[in-house]
């Protein structure tokens, strides 16, 4: 009973994220907000100190807030994605900024870029897309040499209040919390192909730990 239940979760979330991503990417923030306890843009911006410029790639770019905190770091961020309904509001908030957008719609496993064109690419909790040999294949070769990759792969919710008990069950039920027993080994095996040298780091604070994919393009 407990398998049937969990493979319907999986399938209500494919469909419900598939919805947030696209056709109801106008709630995309405020979704965000409250699973977050609007903490969200708060650990979209801990990638920061990991990333070197100027010229950065973001995979997955959504609603476009970590593409204003490059922009206001003097960074030249370009975003990747393949939701236009993301891409239309990224490019609105950007052009706010009095700044050009530099955002293709595409996916990640066949990006429009040169190669050698990047010094950092940079996602934030990405779906599975992030493992698959095809990304992990074109990020290697749009990455400069030197370059380095920055994954915010996924959080763990530490705080004892009520509330944050009940976040950090809903994000264990959907699958949305690294597990106590996740295989590290196996996971930087997907994301440690010849080429990056790839570590696991967790950022720690009373209340959360985000777990972050670093690499190195040898």
């Amino acid at each position: 009973m407990e398998e049937d239940l969990a493979v319907k979760v999986k399938s209500f979330l494919k469909i419900f994220f598939h919805l947030l991503y696209n056709s109801f990417a106008w709630a995309y923030d405020l979704v965000a907000a409250v699973v977050s306890l609007g903490k969200w843009n708060q650990w979209i911006e801990k990638t920061i100190p990991f990333i070197q410029g100027p010229d950065i790639l973001e995979l997955g770019h959504g609603t476009g807030h970590l593409q204003l905190f490059l922009i206001k770091r003097k960074y030249h961020p370009f975003g990747l994605d393949p939701s236009k309904q993301m891409g239309r509001i990224t490019r609105k908030r950007i052009l706010h900024c009095n700044h050009i957008p530099g955002l293709v719609q595409a996916t990640s496993q066949s990006m429009p870029f040169a190669s050698n064109s990047f010094n950092t690419v940079v996602a934030t909790f990405p779906t599975q897309y992030i493992i698959h040999s095809s990304t992990i294949t074109e990020i290697l070769r749009v990455l400069k040499p030197d370059g380095n990759l920055v994954v915010l792969m996924s959080v763990l919710i530490t705080g004892t209040s009520l509330i944050e008990r009940v976040l950090a069950l809903l994000y264990k039920i959907t699958e949305q919390a690294p597990p106590p027993d996740i295989g590290y080994d196996g996971l930087l095996s997907k994301i440690s192909p010849v080429g990056l040298k790839t570590e696991i780091h967790w950022i720690e604070t009373p209340s959360y730990h985000l777990l972050l994919i670093l690499a190195v393009k040898a």
